[in-house]
């Protein structure tokens, strides 16, 4: 909200990064947990936990649609269709996805946290 012009536009930067950010950890993510889960799982429960895998995208689909109801934003009074401009609506955003990101960056302290308990349930001790 901060980076918005005078109309409340925000530059196309900012999303092309955020594509960037997310094609990036999916692309990173994806290939490794898969592989972690298979790895770690005792054998007749890898497809069991694969399907948890999955399972956990689709839970975070659903949640990705209960976080989009807080960026509504009410129609201009009386005329229906008729959005308010974007002036009226950036900090809305902005604060919904500043707690995006607020809660991402604590949920990688815990996992930074957790690296040495999951080290040892892998019975690995190298370094990242």
């Amino acid at each position: 909200a901060r980076e918005a012009d005078a109309r409340g536009i925000v530059s196309i930067g900012w999303l092309l990064l955020g594509y960037l950010f997310h094609t990036t950890g999916e692309l990173c993510l994806s290939p490794v947990g898969l592989a972690m889960v298979t790895k770690l799982s005792p054998k007749h429960l890898v497809s069991t936990v694969m399907g948890a895998w999955f399972l956990s995208t689709a839970f975070s689909l659903y949640m990705a649609a209960i976080i989009a109801q807080f960026t509504r934003v009410e129609q201009v009074a009386g005329q229906k269709g008729v959005m308010p401009p974007p002036i009226k609506t950036v900090h809305t955003y902005g604060d919904v996805f500043g707690h995006i990101a607020v809660a991402a960056i604590i949920s990688a302290v815990i996992c930074f946290a957790l690296v040495p308990l999951l080290k040892r349930w892998m019975h690995e001790e190298s370094d990242l």
